[in-house]
């Protein structure tokens, strides 16, 4: 355990607080020095806050808090730090929730909010994330601390339709992409609940979302704010386009003229278009294959996260396919069918289909078999292009032939196509046993 000293409150007796906070910490990193095994000085970073932030999100840490440099200290949350979080993800109080009408689904969202000044604020309604545990064990709890009038110190009408409101008693984990003007949630997906939370605690001091949130246009003139969008949302570079929707095989696309890939400046109207141009080729390896979608829409410098299930921003364009999970249930997941899906995984920055190795038809017996090469980064390309060769060659000794596919980076996928005869776990044991 190692004790990361941040700040100076206090030296010799001597109160510190009114000090700006860069004079603090010149005087700490003093008094440290070196440190020792067990007590280490907290290290700053001055300015290009932006480029710190993208690189603690490519280390996948949780995001970076900057400070004012001329701050004086003052406790609790304020205007003179902020955090800025690599994922848009709080604790939200559930009010209440909207009942289903389809078989198998308890509900169909929730509604939650947080606390500001001891009224409880509405932020939308969560309708993604769950799964049959969810509404086996939630949705009792809920029920028992029904009651007949809203939670909310206001909720907009078109929220308050077929809903069954609850005592605020439970805490829920959401992450979402950034907070509309309005300060709700866009695009929220339930993670789950926050046993170790008071409802009580869950205030808009002590989550990311705003009381008051700002446009994006006018955070951006802002020297200060109290409260942080996720990072993805903030990235200067990756403006909304001020055109309105436009279309492309007649699927519709917001926001066309956003920049997806910085370098080349090529934007998702580029990306829908190159999938239009080369459907013929791309829908073979893709379609009637469940799939997870890479999303980046603020591109690909951004926040990025996997989506296998359907949420409201999914084009029905992009179908679904029930399957039958091990644990009991089945779930929904998506699919490509056509050209109309293949182009609409543009409208949702969809910049990487990852396809399972089996067909809709016969969902538990694989077509083929895929051994991914994922080198070290200090690895030069040579070895692994060597490794390639060698691994078709012992493909081929057992009757198997194979192809290889560039995945992008350094890595190399060795595909070998099967016969349908197979299941998964059998198919699997025998590329276990290949590989050792």
């Amino acid at each position: 355990l190692v004790y990361y000293v941040f700040d100076l409150l206090n030296e010799g007796g001597v109160d510190l607080r009114s000090l700006p906070l860069a004079t603090r910490k010149a005087r700490l990193a003093s008094l440290i020095g070196d440190g020792s095994e067990f007590v280490k000085y907290s290290d700053h970073i001055i300015g290009d806050g932006d480029q710190v932030s993208a690189s603690a999100c490519s280390m996948k840490l949780e995001g970076v808090i900057s400070k004012r440099a001329d701050a004086k200290y003052s406790s609790g949350r304020n205007a003179m730090w902020i955090k800025s979080k690599c994922i848009g993800e709080d604790e939200f109080v559930i009010g209440g929730y909207r009942q289903s009408d389809k078989q198998g689904r308890a509900f169909s969202s929730l509604l939650v909010g947080e606390y500001d000044k001891g009224k409880l604020i509405y932020r939308g309604r969560v309708g993604t994330g769950f799964n049959d545990e969810t509404f086996r064990t939630l949705l009792p709890q809920l029920k028992k601390l029904a009651r007949k009038t809203s939670p909310f110190a206001a909720t907009p009408a078109d929220a308050r339709r077929n809903v069954v409101w609850v005592d605020p008693e439970i805490v829920a984990q959401i992450a979402y992409l950034e907070t509309t003007p309005d300060g709700h949630l866009r695009h929220p997906s339930y993670l789950g609940l926050r046993e170790d939370k008071q409802a009580k605690d869950v205030s808009v001091g002590s989550s990311s979302v705003s009381a008051a949130p700002k446009t994006m246009a006018s955070k951006a003139k802002a020297k200060t704010t109290s409260k942080r969008l996720p990072k993805a949302a903030k990235a200067p570079t990756m403006t909304a386009s001020k055109s309105g929707p436009t279309k492309v095989f007649g699927q519709r696309l917001t926001s066309p003229e956003k920049v997806l890939w910085p370098e080349s400046g090529l934007t998702k109207l580029d990306l829908a278009n190159y999938l239009d141009t080369f459907a013929d080729h791309l829908l073979p390896f893709v379609k009637n294959r469940p799939l997870s979608v890479v999303r980046c829409p603020e591109g690909y410098q951004g926040e990025c996260f996997f989506q296998k299930h359907h949420n409201p921003s999914t084009p029905d364009a992009i179908e679904t396919v029930k399957i039958k999970e091990k644990k009991g249930g089945a779930e929904d997941y998506l699919i490509i069918r056509n050209k109309a899906g293949l182009v609409g995984a543009a409208q949702i920055g969809g910049m990487e289909l990852h396809v399972w190795g089996s067909r809709e038809d016969m969902i538990e017996k694989p077509e083929r078999v895929v051994f991914d090469l994922d080198p070290d980064e200090g690895l030069d390309f040579s070895h692994v292009k060597k490794a390639a060769v060698e691994l078709q060659g012992v493909l081929d000794s057992v009757g198997l032939k194979s192809f290889p596919l560039l995945t992008g980076g350094k890595g190399i996928h060795v595909i070998a196509p099967i016969a349908r005869t197979r299941e998964w776990e059998d198919v699997k044991a025998f590329c276990r046993g290949l590989a050792q």
